[in-house]
């Protein structure tokens, strides 16, 4: 890896109201977050909505149907879309919209239950990919456009459940991830318009558990773990819509996994996740990148 720092800063930003990891989450104008779900210090799921507003967390007085760690989120016109997750029965196949105001409400579902997935959302379709159905490690891409429903329109070349991804020119970057107890070190581009999937390059270590979001021409992908066992990292590294280089952009005050992330103005926030001691991380970090 090499290349100068683009990150200007890493400062923290505010406390979340609940500390949790694998938690959804999406990103609300002025540089704000809204983070849904995930799992607390007891490794319990819950269902909270947390808003962040750029300086502190309340929690909405309305819950998710169900408490689940490991669900994915897109929003679509200002609603938030939540993406299958775990909880006490295991996962689940609920598709939940969560309109601004309202009642979060189960409207559709995955074609199966499915947790642990990379989601991202282009133009109207939101994409799950991969992810575990409780049993078995899944290779699906399965796209969801609201009022029209769920299905499969392509597949991952091996089944990978904890990557990371991020939308950058039209494409879905899929990044790492774990198949079985193998950490992978894959990225693969996802072309919805020809519904193909390229491996385009390597990260230099596997890693999985870790976050994505598009910033400034580059994928950046945050913390997660090397190995399914452990060894956590604070690096946060960076690509272009090639796959390489792969560049040190910086790091984290702390070791970190299982963290969600999204974009702001001028670079991304960083929620939750779960610390190298094993602290469930409630502090919310600020990373601001130059242009």
């Amino acid at each position: 890896m090499s290349g100068a720092a683009p990150l200007v800063s890493i400062a923290s930003a505010g406390t979340l109201a609940t500390a949790v990891a694998s938690a959804a989450a999406v990103p609300q104008p002025g540089g704000a977050a809204l983070l849904l779900g995930g799992l607390d210090s007891a490794n319990t799921a819950v269902g909270a909505i947390q808003s962040f507003d750029g300086t502190q967390t309340t929690t909405a007085a309305a819950a998710l149907p169900a408490a689940v760690g490991g669900a994915g989120a897109v929003q679509f016109a200002g609603t938030t879309y939540l993406f299958g997750g775990a909880g006490t029965g295991g996962p689940t196949t609920d598709i939940v919209s969560i309109a601004q105001g309202g009642t979060p409400t189960i409207v559709a579902s995955l074609p199966q239950p499915t947790s642990n997935a990379a989601v991202a959302r282009i133009g109207g379709t939101a994409y799950v990919i991969g992810g575990s159905n409780g049993t078995t490690d899944l290779s699906t891409i399965v796209a969801y456009t609201p009022n029209v429903g769920s299905r499969t329109v392509a597949s991952l070349p091996e089944p990978v459940e904890g990557a990371a991804a991020a939308v950058l020119g039209g494409n879905v970057y899929v990044v790492g991830g774990a198949d079985g107890n193998t950490t992978l070190n894959t990225i693969y581009r996802f072309d919805p318009s020809s519904a193909t999937v390229t491996r385009i390059g390597s990260l230099p270590q596997p890693l999985t558990n870790a976050a994505a979001v598009p910033a400034h021409g580059k994928i950046v992908v945050i913390g997660g773990t090397r190995t399914v066992a452990g060894d956590q990292t604070a690096e946060i590294v960076g690509f272009p819509a090639t796959g390489h280089p792969v560049t040190v952009l910086g790091t984290l005050p702390v070791k970190l996994d299982d963290a969600a992330a999204v974009s702001t103005p001028t670079g991304f926030l960083v929620l939750g996740g779960v610390e190298d001691d094993g602290q469930t991380n409630a502090t919310i970090y600020k990373v601001r990148v130059n242009a």
